[in-house]
C-alpha cells in the first residue's frame, strides 16, 4: 500500500498489511534484505517522479560504483574485498563514501538511490 498525501506525493508504504503476521515474518526472514531494497527503490523512484526539478546524479568513483555493484549482487563486505583484491576496511570506506555522496544513511538506501539515479544497472 502506498499512501499519497500532500504536495510532495507518495509519502509512505506498508508491506503485508493484509497478511497474517506469521506469514509476513516468514517472508521477511527469507527475503528481508531484498524487500527493504525494493521498498527504498520504490520510495526513491516515487520521490523523483513527484519532483518538478530534475536532480543531477551524484558522481561516484569507479571503486565506489564497483563496491555498490557487488553489494547489489548480494555479496558481503569480505566477499567484495576478496573479489576486488582489497581489504574489507577499504570496502567499508568506499561504501561509506558512496553513501555520503548519495545522501544515504544505509547500504540499502544507497543502492536504491544509485539505481534510481541511473548509476547502477538494474
Amino acid at each position: 500500500m502506498i499512501r499519497v498525501k500532500g504536495p510532495i506525493g507518495a509519502v509512505g508504504w506498508n508491506l503485508g498489511s493484509t497478511m497474517p503476521r506469521q506469514q509476513l515474518e516468514k517472508i521477511l526472514d527469507r527475503h528481508g534484505d531484498i524487500t527493504r531494497l525494493a521498498a527504498h527503490l520504490s520510495h526513491e523512484k516515487l520521490a523523483r517522479s513527484d519532483s518538478s526539478a530534475e536532480m543531477a546524479a551524484p558522481v561516484l568513483s569507479p571503486r565506489e560504483r564497483e563496491c555498490l555493484q557487488w553489494l547489489a549482487a548480494g555479496l558481503r563486505t569480505k566477499e567484495i574485498a576478496d573479489r576486488m583484491g582489497i581489504r574489507p576496511i577499504t570496502v567499508e570506506l568506499h561504501l561509506r563514501n558512496a553513501r555520503n555522496r548519495l545522501g544515504a544513511q544505509t547500504r540499502e538506501q544507497a543502492l536504491a538511490r544509485a539505481i534510481a539515479s541511473g548509476l547502477l544497472p538494474v
